[in-house]
């Protein structure tokens, strides 16, 4: 999750058009109102909810994660995190800033 966190917050700050994530930007603008596109990002979003459970799920196995809430749970606030640090990006925050969110949401799988 670190190594994820660490690579989404570089690509997003050398993103210097500031275009953002193609899926995240989707979301924001057209999943609304289009119902196709929104059932795409809704899969693609479960799709990465998924991943994200299996992997805290193995964390939480392995004695490096708290076991003291679910870890689907975990997976929607860390899934929830990853979208603002992009839609944070987007709008030039700061690297620091970012980093900043990402070890706080990291720390609370502790």
């Amino acid at each position: 999750l670190k190594q994820i966190f660490s690579g989404l917050i570089d690509e997003s700050t050398e993103d210097s058009t500031l275009k953002g994530c193609f899926m995240v930007n989707t979301a924001v603008e057209l999943a609304g109102v289009d119902e196709e596109v929104g059932d795409i990002v809704n899969k693609n979003n479960k799709s990465v909810e998924d991943a994200l459970t299996r992997l805290i799920e193995k964390g939480q196995q392995e004695g490096r994660f708290t076991k003291k809430t679910d870890a689907r749970a975990f997976a929607r606030f860390i899934f929830g995190n990853i979208t603002a640090i992009k839609v944070a990006a987007r709008t030039g925050t700061p690297k620091k800033t970012l980093e900043d969110i990402a070890e706080v949401a990291l720390a609370a799988l502790k």
